[in-house]
């Protein structure tokens, strides 16, 4: 059974859309350096968001890991067709890659279920380093990867 957006209460939908260490431009993180620790902000407020609807009981660490390993399972997510060839094409051009990325701090492990983790450099992610794009210090660590007086591109 799915459930849409639309359908959630106004309190869980407020903290899913407003509460999460992802939301706002200002906000940083840093302090979440390790999945774990990144993991369980979000649970609390999953877990915060429950409470307010009055369903405290929802919050079960078994639901919580379950919702995990479903984000983290790379066979969730889908490439487009001509994403590999373009990818082996820009590596053969010469082409060094960075994803910069507001997502999980595991994402270099689902792009490895995807088969395209290979193609990049480095992954800088927000759930990683604690700063969501646009903030200047995600781009910062990005730049770290770089080839120093090389060209780059975003």
């Amino acid at each position: 059974m799915s459930i849409a957006c639309d359908d959630l209460p106004g309190p869980l939908l407020e903290v899913l859309n407003n509460d999460m260490p992802w939301h706002g431009p200002n906000r940083t993180h840093p302090e979440l350096s390790t999945p774990e620790l990144w993991w369980a902000r979000v649970f609390a407020m999953y877990a915060e968001g429950l409470s307010r609807c009055g369903w405290s009981h929802a919050a079960t660490q078994s639901g919580f890991d379950a919702l995990r390993a479903e984000i983290l399972d790379a066979r969730a997510y889908s490439l487009f067709d001509d994403v590999v060839p373009v990818l082996t094409a820009l590596r053969e051009g010469g082409w060094r890659h960075v994803i910069v990325s507001n997502h999980v701090p595991e994402l270099p492990d689902i792009m490895v279920g995807l088969g395209i983790r290979g193609f990049f450099a480095d992954v800088i992610t927000s759930g990683f380093v604690g700063y969501e794009k646009p903030q200047a210090q995600i781009f910062e660590a990005a730049l770290r990867c770089a080839i120093p007086g090389a060209p780059v591109w975003m």
